[in-house]
């Protein structure tokens, strides 16, 4: 079988792993606990849990379209939710980048893919913007923190915000490196790969140019920090209903933890385990409360993966009207 062939066998042993280590870490807290919890977050909490993840996403899909224009934003909603959906159930987190390339309408292929990088470009710059500022809170907040915790999160905040600094102002570079990703797709590498990345760096090009597309990337990033935003927030509603007297500053700072963990971990598809054992470590810490660290991971965790296997559904069934 493939499966347990090269690579395959790599990420299907990471798999396995991560899901044991979830299990593990929901069994140290007590199976009764996870019902408990559950049941006292229940089932309308979790539908609104959902619906928040649709309408984080569908910001970033309105953010998309006003930076391309597309004409029909429904197709771009579902291509880029699909891409998203994917995204979060296969190993890497960029395998959805190239269905979005290649399953929205256009009649430039290269345009579309140009698009793209631009969109994970301010996807990044406004992540790093939002980690600093993140780490920032978290010092400010939070008191008497171990001293390693504080050197992490001041020295992480500065770099962060170096970091969202930097892409912006080496928008060219950052370009050059996403389109030497872009080009491994393979209907990208059916021509020459030097023309490849002269033509799409070219058309990467123009949004540095023109008082239009630098307004459009300025505000593709407002879209972005809304997105980022509303991860913080669906973050603070499921904290909230576990434990009503939790502040915003622990959303921001899971959201610090988790997006990097997520980032680190991203060949394990949906990251489950690493995710939940964050979680106890940050719980037995004493920041917050051990059995809501975990049950708020898991929570979230369940409600993305909802939705990820919806927008997947919902893309598989659009098939012709996509091609329209």
């Amino acid at each position: 079988m493939k499966v347990f062939r090269g690579k395959n066998l790599f990420y299907t042993v990471s798999y396995a792993v991560s899901l044991i280590i979830a299990i593990t870490v929901l069994y140290s807290i007590g199976l009764e606990k996870v019902e408990e919890n559950m049941r006292l977050f229940g089932w309308w909490n979790f539908l609104i849990a959902i619906l928040l993840c649709v309408f984080r996403d569908t910001i970033f899909a309105w953010g998309w379209h006003r930076l391309i224009g597309h004409k029909n934003f429904l197709q771009l909603w579902i291509v880029n939710n699909g891409g998203t959906g994917i995204n979060a159930l296969t190993p890497g987190a960029m395998l959805g980048e190239a269905v979005k390339a290649s399953r929205l309408p256009s009649k430039n292929r290269f345009k579309t893919v140009s698009e793209i990088i631009v969109l994970n470009i301010n996807y990044y710059i406004t992540t790093f913007l939002m980690l600093g500022v993140s780490a920032f809170f978290v010092i400010f907040y939070f008191e008497n923190l171990p001293q390693f915790v504080f050197v992490i999160f001041l020295s992480s905040g500065i770099v962060f915000l170096l970091l969202s600094f930097t892409l912006f102002l080496m928008f060219d570079l950052v370009a050059e490196l996403f389109v030497s990703w872009i080009i491994k797709i393979p209907f990208l590498r059916k021509g020459k790969i030097l023309k490849t990345i002269t033509l799409l760096l070219k058309i990467i090009a123009r949004y540095k140019k023109g008082k239009q597309k630098k307004f459009l990337m300025f505000e593709n990033m407002f879209w972005q920090t809304l997105v980022a935003s509303m991860d913080v927030f669906i973050l603070y509603f499921v904290w909230k209903v576990l434990v009503p007297e939790v502040s915003l500053m622990t959303a921001f700072f899971f959201f610090f933890v988790t997006r990097i963990l997520g980032w680190v971990t991203s060949f394990i598809p949906s990251g489950w385990g690493v995710m939940e054992l964050a979680a106890l470590t940050v719980g037995n810490a004493g920041l917050v409360p051990k059995v809501a660290a975990i049950m708020q991971q898991f929570i979230l965790r369940l409600a993305r993966i909802v939705v990820a296997l919806f927008y997947v559904v919902i893309l598989i069934l659009s098939g012709r009207f996509l091609r329209e």
